[in-house]
């Protein structure tokens, strides 16, 4: 997946890897899964953008219909 990591959060980056590829996986990585966490974890001021930014992404997921 390219990203433009200069325009992009940290934050934004890390949950879009952990998505996916669309080459049919149905799972999240679990090591990029696992680096978001500690990310998380070790910065709490950006504990709210790490979630809002998964509130985004689920419901423009659930608006185009993807189930997996």
């Amino acid at each position: 997946m390219a990203t433009c990591s200069p325009c992009r959060s940290k934050h934004v980056n890390l949950i879009e890897q952990c998505y996916p590829g669309k080459e049919g996986g149905t799972t999240p990585r679990s090591s990029e899964l696992s680096y978001l966490t500690f990310y998380a974890n070790s910065r709490p001021a950006k504990l709210s953008k790490v979630g809002s930014y998964i509130q985004k992404k689920v419901n423009k997921d659930i608006r185009k219909g993807r189930k997996e």
